[in-house]
C-alpha cells in the first residue's frame, strides 16, 4: 500500500495499480487496498474498473468500508439508480466516517433526493 502511494506521487499509476493488486492478494481482508484502487480508477474515470474492484471487495470482505460504500453509491448514481445509491449511503458506518467522506456522502445523498423529487429531504441534507 505504501509503495502504491509512492508510485502515485511519481505519476506511475500503472505501477501503483499493480502494487495495490498485490496488496489485495496478500491481505484480502484489508479494505484500504480496495479503497485506494477505487480512488486510482476514479482519477482515471474508469467506472468498469471501480465496479470490478467493488465486486472483488464484496467477495473478500465481510462488510464494505465507508469509503467503498461511497464508491458504490457513486456508481449507482452514475447508473441513475438513485434509490440504490441512497440505500448504499444510508449505512450507520458512514456517520462515523471521517468528515470529508461524510460531507461527500451527504452531498451525493442530496443529489439523489433531488433527482427523485424529494426536495425537502435534499434541502435538509444541505443544512447539515
Amino acid at each position: 500500500v505504501l509503495l502504491s502511494n509512492t508510485y502515485r506521487k511519481m505519476g506511475k499509476n500503472f505501477a501503483a495499480e499493480k502494487a495495490l493488486q498485490k496488496a489485495c492478494l496478500a491481505d484480502a481482508q484489508n479494505p484500504i487496498a480496495y479503497e485506494l484502487l477505487c480512488e486510482l480508477h476514479e482519477d482515471a474515470i474508469n467506472i468498469d474498473a471501480i465496479n470490478h474492484v467493488l465486486t472483488k471487495a464484496k467477495e473478500k470482505l465481510i462488510d464494505l468500508s465507508p469509503a467503498l460504500l461511497y464508491f458504490k453509491g457513486q456508481l449507482l448514481f452514475r447508473e441513475e439508480n438513485f434509490q440504490g445509491c441512497l440505500e448504499a449511503l444510508s449505512t450507520p458506518k458512514l456517520k462515523v466516517s471521517n468528515v470529508s467522506s461524510l460531507s461527500s456522502a451527504l452531498q451525493l445523498k442530496g443529489r439523489c433526493h433531488d433527482k427523485l423529487g424529494n426536495y425537502h429531504a435534499a434541502f435538509s441534507l444541505l443544512q447539515k
